[in-house]
């Protein structure tokens, strides 16, 4: 069972939002190569053509690459407005340092790999004002009250992905009670029937593929070594 969304989920999530809040802005999308990240960048192009808004450019960076100055020139040249990266935090770190050491100010949003304080420590302060999608914090789900207090009782602040592994726990023993067994497949098809089981996250349901039906999210944003998220 996967509480965690999956990719093209989040893409499929942020491409309306970027259509209307960046309407009539030339908008320009890059990649990493990487399956993830590429099939990241790709659905929000996808969706974003339907939307009825065609990037100026759609184009790959290598991985572990260090020096992204022909990619900025690229991108200043062509006068995007606005970027959206399908990449992890090293990349868009330094893709905005060196960004700001050519006097160009790089207007970017990523997915979910830049929510690490190492972005930060890559980017500085040119990193301030960076967006990115990132599953809605379950420790600020009411239904997490409880846990969030005994995680905390022991010093630990559940922080990232704890929650949502607790949550999967919390769902395969509903299954197991629910398939009166502990076969994996009986304990699948118990939850896969679209009926809520209550988690840390809340009232979550699964699709026959054992993935969650009601992804939630956030759009957040950097600023001075901290993200939170933004209202939509």
């Amino acid at each position: 069972m996967r509480l965690y969304p999956r990719d093209d989920r989040q893409g499929e999530f942020i491409a309306p939002w970027i259509a209307d809040k960046y309407k009539g802005k030339k908008i320009a999308i890059l990649h990493d190569k990487s399956a993830y990240e590429k099939g990241l960048a790709q659905v929000v192009k996808d969706k974003l053509n339907v939307a009825g808004v065609t990037e100026i450019l759609f184009e790959g960076i290598n991985p572990g690459e260090k020096d992204h100055s022909a990619v900025i020139t690229k991108l200043e040249n062509a006068g995007a407005e606005f970027v959206y990266f399908g990449g992890y935090h090293t990349e868009a770190g330094l893709m905005l340092r060196q960004a700001a050491d050519q006097g160009y100010k790089l207007n970017l949003m990523t997915g979910d790999s830049i929510a690490t304080s190492e972005f930060w420590q890559i980017s500085g302060p040119a990193g301030e004002g960076t967006l990115f999608t990132f599953p809605t914090d379950p420790r600020r789900s009411p239904s997490a009250a409880k846990a969030l207090e005994q995680f905390k009782a022991q010093g630990f602040d559940p922080e990232g992905f704890t929650l949502f592994s607790y949550g999967v726990v919390q769902a395969i023993a509903e299954g197991i009670k629910r398939a009166g067994s502990d076969d994996r497949k009986a304990i699948a098809k118990a939850l896969e029937d679209g009926k809520p089981v209550e988690t840390v996250m809340g009232p979550v349901r699964f699709d026959s593929k054992s993935d969650t039906l009601d992804p939630r999210y956030d759009i957040n944003v950097w600023s001075a070594g901290k993200y939170a998220p933004i209202a939509k």
